[in-house]
């Protein structure tokens, strides 16, 4: 038997970067709204705190897989995106995702309807279609 060698195993690396209760759910949700704000996060999350909330999103920055912008002309305007990296493990993620709704499926295991919600491409299909000036930065722009 070999010795164990110093330094970090991979796949520890990558759950430790996407690991804990909500970085998957914060990282979907990014990934669906494009850009997304920080109460729109707990409004969405309702079970997570401010301050875990906080915590997952500086997590996720220093391991580059978002990061964050805010607009100097509007006071506290913050936003979320994903980055490159980010964008490169989110088909990782959808893949856990599929996997656990078939497991839980067979396993005759109650879903939360709200797992539905970001990737239900007749979701996002219905709000692409609606009238473009409803959304939030349209009528920021005062169109």
């Amino acid at each position: 038997m070999s010795k164990i060698q110093k330094g970090e195993f991979p796949y520890g690396h990558f759950f430790k970067m996407i690991g804990g209760k909500w970085k998957p759910y914060i990282l979907v949700a990014i990934d669906y709204e494009e850009s997304i704000r920080f109460n729109a996060i707990l409004k969405f999350w309702g079970e997570i705190s401010s301050k875990v909330l906080y915590q997952n999103l500086r997590e996720l920055e220093e391991d580059q897989l978002i990061q964050r912008f805010s607009d100097p002309n509007v006071k506290q305007h913050v936003e979320y995106r994903l980055t490159e990296k980010g964008k490169r493990v989110m088909p990782i993620i959808k893949e856990i995702y599929k996997y656990s709704i078939d497991d839980m499926i067979d396993k005759d295991i109650l879903i939360d309807s709200r797992a539905f919600d970001y990737y239900n491409p007749s979701r996002k299909k219905k709000e692409q279609e609606q009238d473009p000036c409803e959304n939030a930065a349209c009528k920021k722009k005062g169109a």
